[in-house]
């Protein structure tokens, strides 16, 4: 009887059939071992990022899309007078306070960036000259095109305007965020030892390091580098001087109230025409805009 039954498990084994029953189980396991490693893996990765480290990233996403600014208190209305009755109901204004706005644009909405140009101009011309007097617009002027001088200026509207034209050409067109700051109180040592490595992209001014994304070529070895000599993570480096599209282009600080309302019924005009199909949003220049 047991040679028997040794004989039907020898038959058995040497069955092709047999044989490749047991290759496909084992290569079946095989291959559920290797989705169970990975799916184990992405599970403890995930709960690295939300759970071990949730208070690191938290931190850098709040840094990178969080901002503070002040905000201007309203003062208020001074009224010239007061009638008998203790009440100001018919007194007249002595004076007011108003916030005035950033004007800023976003380079990659949709839109009509040559009447957005256009537009800009006019509106940069009428806040740095337009009712100045010349000395008080050429310096109004050589503070928006953040140059020292101008030895050929002319106070004349063609002139001046080809000259705001040209800088927003640029801003305008501008995508890629080519300057981040680092840092304004670096030390001396530090900014010879980043100045030693000699990285593209890399730029000082005084006591400040800034970056060009765009020159800037990230590699782990230079990172660690730079990282370790500004006493930063190499993931918050990372972060930071990672290629990005520029969504905030300063054009011009504190404008007047004239030119604010000029925005403001601008956008509302044309987001009203929008919505009702008598405009395309190629052709518009509203979704440009930022009031801050």
């Amino acid at each position: 009887m047991k040679e028997k039954f040794e004989n039907l498990i020898y038959k058995i084994r040497k069955n092709k059939t047999f044989h490749n029953i047991s290759g496909k189980w084992q290569n079946i396991h095989t291959i559920m071992l290797f989705f169970l490693f990975c799916f184990s893996a992405l599970i403890w990765k995930l709960f690295s990022y939300t759970v071990i480290e949730y208070d690191f990233y938290n931190g850098l996403a709040d840094k990178q899309q969080i901002g503070t600014f002040s905000v201007p208190v309203n003062r208020g209305i001074i009224y010239s007078s007061i009638e008998k009755d203790g009440k100001n109901d018919k007194a007249s204004y002595f004076a007011t306070s108003i916030n005035l706005y950033n004007l800023a644009i976003d380079p990659t909405a949709t839109g009509n960036k040559e009447k957005l140009g256009e537009y800009l101009v006019d509106l940069v011309y009428n806040e740095i000259c337009n009712s100045k007097i010349k000395a008080k617009c050429k310096d109004n002027l050589l503070k928006f095109l953040k140059v020292i001088d101008l030895e050929d200026f002319e106070n004349t509207p063609e002139y001046v305007k080809k000259q705001i034209t040209e800088k927003l050409s640029t801003r305008i067109n501008q995508t890629k965020v080519t300057s981040v700051l680092l840092g304004t109180d670096f030390t001396a040592d530090q900014i010879a030892k980043i100045q030693a490595l000699n990285i593209r992209g890399f730029y000082i001014n005084d006591n400040s390091i800034y970056v060009n994304p765009e020159e800037y070529t990230q590699t782990e070895e230079n990172l660690a580098k730079v990282s370790n000599i500004l006493l930063m993570t190499t993931e918050e480096l990372k972060q930071i001087t990672k290629k990005r599209e520029l969504r905030y282009m300063p054009i011009i600080n504190k404008l007047s109230i004239d030119s604010s309302e000029k925005v403001k019924d601008t956008i509302r005009e044309q987001n009203e025409a929008i919505s009702k199909g008598i405009l395309s949003k190629e052709s518009s220049i509203s979704s440009f805009f930022i009031l801050s």
